[in-house]
């Protein structure tokens, strides 16, 4: 049977298997668990949303967009550069 490894920090892993063990199942029976679920209903089992910051970043960028605030490219070098030394 193949094998799965994850990098976790030691805190977050032992405050999952207190909750894990609570539920009378192991790590491992976990994950098979959620692994079968996502096969099951082919969708992550639980909502994934963008952080308060992204939300901001994209909501700026939108009304730069309708205010004609954007710049356009041809030289993908020059996309890289401006977006470089923006973020």
């Amino acid at each position: 049977m193949p094998t799965i490894q994850i990098r976790i920090n030691e805190k977050r892993k032992k405050n999952m298997q207190k909750v894990i063990k609570k539920s009378g199942m192991t790590i491992s029976g976990a994950m098979n668990l959620y692994i079968n679920q996502i096969i099951s209903t082919e969708h992550i089992p639980f909502q994934i949303s963008p952080s308060i910051e992204l939300e901001k970043m994209v909501m700026e960028a939108h009304r730069e967009y309708k205010e004609g605030k954007t710049k356009k490219f041809t030289d993908p070098k020059k996309l890289m550069e401006y977006l470089h030394d923006r973020w």
